[in-house]
């Protein structure tokens, strides 16, 4: 029942231009020199920005809400009532309110907190999450409460786009289901521009049951899909019959549309066996002009993963590895992070979250002589000898290394990541309208400036107004990494937050622009999500733009 209240609830909070939560003062139990009261202000504030930057969510200005909560006599740390919810929901025009309280144990952090719906006057979701920092916890704590994709806003795909995901199901798929599910519903998200343009989605199973489910045809929801990809379970094995009937299914039976841009993604979690029969579907994809990429989950290595490779260049696409993180202890208690993509071992010095993006350079991704990127060592060995996979990474590490391992930490897999960036990738290729730069803004702080790119004209204009009225504003922004530029890095253009004022940014999640540029490898791999966000106080000086050619009849 309470599953049903929350399904609603987030349909309307979506479909609702003017669906607004507030987010209270969480209560802090046994506050401390260490565990301040205050510290509920803060960590309300930090799951406002992740509720808006990752759900898209309009919530209500926390610094207002405090002054109510103070005029209405309402303590968070007392007890707060539905009817006082109520009232000021609706005096307000609030939806809804996020109710919690934080605790401190054991070098832990935990929320447990309840989404009170002012419409329905019923609380509609209970939450407990658990995390060692409190921008861990609220990035796991509103993936409960609002069940959806997480990470800042990127470039728009097409208005009119078909999709369809040929998924492996077999029991192999079963280790990687939540990060390929994530990066499924991320990738549709993406290209439908939040399912707000004329995309639709099909879900092509194999091995599949007896006949194509029509439900996994031409998805039209965030609610549709999520369904459908629940109803895969994983389980049995495959064989050239189950992945040939998916082809075929995937490009006879789709509902391709005239005029849309087609695109199909394969993902195989086991390797593919050679056949023309499955070249003869990819070439028959691209005839009618539907572009065939597919990705390799950790066990497609060798011959499978290179007959699976060969049907994304038949198919006119692009092909992709899943990448794997492990951190394994010695007896001395010392750390290694190892690394694994397409049955390629790695070790780097420090953790480095940039594997999240691949672990080769990518002027030769994908070759066999593929260099990996600059913070990996390769871990070389006898593929005969020492079959690999993201299971047996810590036991071929310590066969050729000698070292003894004690202690694991968990699996990490980065298929929500890859899948995320299709379209940046899709949309790079030759013919497919790359974002391309349309301005760049000169901003700075104090004495420290810094260029940054404008793909978006929004954006642009928004920069250009900053510039005239000299204003100090908060941006939210994303650090590349990149060698060739003079400070080794830029923001992500893509990713600019520029919606929330500075009544909503906790000091978590704030920096100055000297210490980012100082230390961006560091800001690069920690923060608020993947990518992480970071919160400027900044000004534009100027800005330069491309104006726009002129038509000849104006």
């Amino acid at each position: 029942m309470k599953t049903r209240f929350l399904i609603a609830f987030l349909v309307f909070c979506t479909a609702s231009a003017g669906a607004e939560i507030a987010v209270v003062p969480y209560k802090i139990d046994a506050p401390s020199a260490e565990f301040p009261a205050a510290l509920g202000a803060e960590y309300a504030r930090l799951m406002a920005v992740a509720a808006a930057v990752s759900r898209g969510i309009d919530v209500h200005n926390p610094k207002d809400l405090e002054a109510d909560l103070v005029r209405n006599k309402l303590d968070p740390a007392g007890t707060i009532t539905p009817a006082e919810l109520d009232s000021l929901g609706r005096s307000r025009l609030l939806d809804a309110f996020l109710v919690g309280t934080l605790y401190a144990a054991k070098g832990h952090y935990i929320s447990e907190s309840v989404l009170y719906s002012v419409k329905d006057g019923k609380v509609v979701a209970r939450t407990r999450a658990k995390a060692r920092t409190l921008v861990g916890l609220a990035e796991a704590e509103i993936a409960r409460v609002f069940p959806g994709d997480a990470g800042p806003r990127r470039a728009s795909g097409p208005g009119k786009m078909d999709l369809a995901f040929v998924i492996d199901t077999s029991y192999n798929v079963k280790r990687d289901r939540a990060s390929l599910h994530r990066g499924i519903k991320a990738l549709a998200r993406e290209v439908s521009d939040d399912w707000g343009g004329e995309a639709r989605v099909s879900i092509v199973p194999f091995p599949s049951g007896p006949g194509l489910e029509r439900s996994a045809l031409s998805i039209k929801s965030a609610l549709e899909l999520s369904k459908a990809l629940d109803a895969l379970v994983p389980g049995g094995g495959n064989d050239a019959k189950s992945i040939e009937k998916a082809l075929s299914d995937a490009v006879n039976n789709v509902p391709w549309r005239s005029g849309a841009t087609k695109l199909m993604v394969i993902v195989a979690a086991t390797p593919f066996p050679r056949s023309t029969r499955f070249q003869h579907y990819a070439h028959f994809a691209k005839r009618k002009g539907i572009m065939v990429c597919t990705v390799a989950l950790g066990d497609v290595t060798g011959e499978g993963r290179d007959y699976l490779a060969e049907l994304s260049r038949v198919g006119g696409g692009f092909h992709a590895d899943a990448a794997y993180h492990r951190k394994v202890f010695d007896a001395r208690g010392s750390g290694t992070d190892l690394y694994l993509e397409a049955g390629r071992l790695f070790t780097s010095t420090a953790y480095d979250r940039r594997w999240r993006d691949g672990l080769f350079r990518p002027e030769r991704r994908g070759s066999l002589r593929a260099k990996g990127r600059e913070f990996l060592k390769e871990v070389f060995f006898d593929e005969k000898k020492y079959p690999i996979g993201p299971g047996s990474m810590e036991k071929v590490f310590a066969a050729v290394s000698s070292k003894e391992i004690i202690n694991t930490g968990g699996l990490e897999c980065n298929a929500a990541d890859l899948l995320g960036s299709f379209p940046e990738k899709y949309f790079s290729m030759p013919g497919r309208g790359a974002a391309r730069t349309i301005g760049r803004a000169l901003v700075y702080q104090g004495r420290t400036s810094i260029w940054i790119d404008i793909i978006d004209g929004n954006d642009l204009a928004f920069f250009r107004e900053k510039a005239k009225d000299g204003t100090v504003f908060p941006l939210g922004v994303s650090v590349q990494r990149k060698k060739d530029l003079p400070y080794g890095f830029r923001f992500n253009p893509q990713s600019y937050v520029r919606n929330l004022s500075a009544d909503y940014i906790p000091a978590l999640l704030k920096v100055d622009l000297e210490t980012l540029i100082k230390k961006s490898s560091y800001y690069a791999n920690n923060g608020l999500f993947t990518p992480p966000v970071w919160f400027l106080d900044l000004k534009v000086e100027r800005v330069k733009f491309k104006k726009e050619d002129r038509d000849v009849r104006d």
